[in-house]
């Protein structure tokens, strides 16, 4: 769903998905806005973009929540403490090594303080 239509699903929907029907819903997950008004994605969202870690997402806002919540309560995990951290968390197109490679990233950026001081 987008803007509350369906639509079939692929990266550039998932990710247009966070950014209009995800901010209510998880508003921290938000940073300040631009000045034209556009919010900025949180450094988790701009990792699992930039390592093209969704393919149909299906597993997106699951994975970036708890991602998210990973990396509040350990802000530079290593790859195990990454895996054991997302356990449970299942995606059907088996991006698993993006999905660690874009928490890695995020982490590098610094979304665990970001994630822990919202």
């Amino acid at each position: 769903m987008v803007g509350r239509k369906p639509s079939p699903s692929r990266p550039v929907i998932a990710a247009e998905g966070i950014l209009r029907e995800r901010k209510d819903a998880f508003g921290n997950l938000w940073q300040s806005g631009a000045a034209t008004g556009v919010p900025e994605l949180h450094a988790v969202q701009q990792a699992f973009l930039d390592a093209g870690a969704m393919q149909c997402g299906y597993c997106t806002p699951g994975m970036i929540l708890g991602a998210v919540a990973l990396l509040a309560g350990n802000p530079r995990p290593d790859e195990a403490e990454i895996v054991r951290g997302m356990n449970g968390h299942i995606c059907r197109c088996g991006t698993y090594p993006r999905i660690v490679a874009a928490i890695r990233q995020a982490a590098s950026a610094g979304g665990g303080q970001k994630a822990a001081a919202e």
